[in-house]
C-alpha cells in the first residue's frame, strides 16, 4: 500500500505569510545629480533576496515618518548572501524597512545610485 503525504494548511497562516512578503509601496529617493530613483518598500523580514540592487535602510516611526539610516548596494552574485548582509546591517542600526531598487544591472551603477542618495540624505559615512 502506498501512502501519500499531504500537508494541511491553514488559510489564515498562508495569507499572513503572503502579506509579510508583499511590497508596502514605493518611495522615490533623489540623487545628487537630480535624478529620481524609485525603490520598492519591504518590511525587513519580508525583503526578497536580490542579486543586483541598491538599497536604503529606513526606520519608520509609529506615526509613519521615516528616517534613512544607510544606503548600499549588493556585492555578491549569491542572492542569499546579499539578503543576509542587508538584514545584518539593518539589525545593527535599527532599521525596520528596506527600500530596494533592482532596476540597474551592474554593481557600478548600483554603487553610484547608493552614493548619490547618501550624499543627499547626509549618509556619506553610511554607504556600504
Amino acid at each position: 500500500m502506498v501512502r501519500v503525504l499531504t500537508r494541511e494548511t491553514d488559510d489564515r497562516s498562508e495569507s499572513l505569510i503572503s502579506a509579510l512578503f508583499q511590497p508596502l509601496g514605493g518611495q522615490t529617493w533623489h540623487g545628487l545629480s537630480g535624478r529620481r530613483y524609485t525603490h520598492t518598500i519591504y518590511k525587513l523580514v519580508g525583503c526578497p533576496a536580490p542579486v543586483t540592487a541598491n538599497w536604503v535602510l529606513v526606520r519608520r516611526s509609529e506615526s509613519g515618518h521615516f528616517e534613512a539610516l544607510a544606503t548600499g548596494y549588493t556585492k555578491s552574485e549569491v542572492a542569499s548572501v546579499n539578503l543576509a548582509d542587508i538584514r545584518h546591517q539593518a539589525a545593527r542600526i535599527g532599521a525596520t524597512e528596506v527600500h530596494l531598487d533592482q532596476s540597474f544591472d551592474g554593481e557600478r551603477d548600483n554603487a553610484r545610485v547608493a552614493s548619490e542618495i547618501a550624499q543627499v540624505e547626509g549618509l556619506e559615512h553610511r554607504v556600504t
